[in-house]
């Protein structure tokens, strides 16, 4: 069975919450920037395009293929080929701001040279990371944080035709901890599939702070014990972390340094490493910082 946020995911522009075309979705329509936090709907749009054109494309995901042999091997020879249909073909850079420099500049000269036959849509979460030649050949749509009831009625629609039962408490409490990130609010009921109830999200922040008064008392065979037996959702305990670290007590200088940590660590986490290394590696280093 699919995962509930494929289920779910927008299957027209309409569905796509916040956000009305200012261009025509036609093989005229230029190259796109989509930007803005994650969640929000960049990537859906992107194949929802992809989709209403009938186009050939071919997508990749620049935070694991971010060199400029990928721009240079793959790219290339995709752009520069026929489409069967004879409509326009487009490339799919899916977290594009992973790009580094050098490969961003082979693609502005690419994006040039295969402009009459293949449109680039690009999506990212920090627009400054990418260069300016790329965005002045782009029309930049920007991604606003979604508001909170378009989430929580989202969940509730799922809920229900899910027969998951809930309180709706619960699915405040997850709209809180997950933000304007859709995408992490549902895959939270994804894991909740038995019931989504406030009792467990309390015990799931309880373990952070669980793991944190350990830290602090400098034992770390028990924080990552604890860590360990509980299987929690690795992002969302670094969320956690991170909430009960800067409401606490601690100085700032501590706070300040802890959050590069959680940094470092929230950035492994998608990058291909074994998850519980990372978290384990970030609670020794918090408490290294303890001196």
């Amino acid at each position: 069975m699919p995962l509930l946020v494929e289920k779910y995911r927008p299957q027209v522009i309409e569905d796509v919450a916040g956000f009305i075309p200012t261009f025509d979705i036609d093989e005229d329509m230029p190259h796109l920037l989509l930007y803005g936090p994650p969640g929000t709907g960049k990537t859906t749009l992107a194949r929802i395009i992809i989709k209403m054109l009938d186009a050939d494309s071919i997508t990749l995901n620049a935070s694991s293929e971010r060199g400029i042999e990928t721009v240079r091997q793959k790219i290339t020879e995709f752009a520069g080929t026929k489409s069967s249909n004879e409509g326009i073909k487009i490339v799919f850079l899916d977290e594009a701001d992973h790009l580094t420099q050098e490969a961003q500049t082979a693609l502005r000269n690419i994006m040039e040279t295969h402009c009459r036959n293949t449109r680039f849509i690009m999506t990212c979460n920090y627009f400054s990371k990418i260069i300016d030649p790329i965005k002045s050949r782009c029309l930049s749509i920007k991604f606003d944080n979604i508001p909170i009831d378009i989430i929580i009625a989202r969940m509730k629609f799922i809920c229900d035709n899910e027969k998951i039962p809930y309180e709706v408490e619960a699915l405040q409490k997850i709209v809180e901890r997950t933000g304007s990130d859709m995408r992490s609010a549902i895959n939270k009921l994804e894991s909740m599939k038995d019931g989504v109830f406030l009792s467990k999200i309390v015990n799931e922040t309880k373990l952070a702070q669980t793991v944190f008064d350990k830290i602090k008392s400098k034992n770390f065979n028990e924080a990552r014990q604890l860590y360990l037996d509980s299987v929690p959702d690795n992002e969302q305990f670094l969320k956690d972390i991170y909430k009960i670290i800067f409401d606490s007590s601690e100085t700032q200088e501590y706070k300040l340094n802890a959050l590069l940590k959680i940094r470092d660590a929230y950035i492994g986490l998608p990058a291909g490493s074994w998850p519980q290394i990372v978290v384990e590696t970030m609670i020794l280093e918090l408490i290294q910082l303890r001196g």
